[in-house]
């Protein structure tokens, strides 16, 4: 059976349970499972999920395979990203939205 490891505020859904041994063979089958056991967890899994399987992560991986022996990491949608392919400056200094740190004041 696959292990299943819920992270973030997933396990807060299923009363703190954080891993489970499932038998799915698809992203797809163990989103069916996962919302048979904890149905609170169901749109969770529908709102989408960043879904890494033996450390590859999967943005949109409903039909990649699960094997007996996967670890199957489940992940808080990752939010954030730009239209934008490259940084643009923001209006206070620095690049992307984010402003410049500090200067460094010389030591004693």
């Amino acid at each position: 059976m696959a292990r299943v490891v819920l992270i973030g505020n997933l396990a807060q859904v299923t009363g703190g349970v954080a891993e489970f041994d499932l038998s799915a063979t698809s992203v797809q089958q163990l989103f069916r499972q996962l919302g048979e056991l904890h149905p609170a967890l169901a749109p969770h899994l529908e709102s989408g999920l960043a879904v890494a399987i033996d450390g590859q992560i999967f943005q949109d991986a409903l039909l990649e395979p699960i094997g007996p022996t996967s670890e199957v990491f489940l992940l808080p949608a990752i939010a954030g990203g730009r239209d934008h392919p490259t940084p643009h400056p923001h209006p206070r200094g620095g690049w992307g939205g984010v402003p410049p740190l500090p200067a460094r004041r010389p030591g004693p």
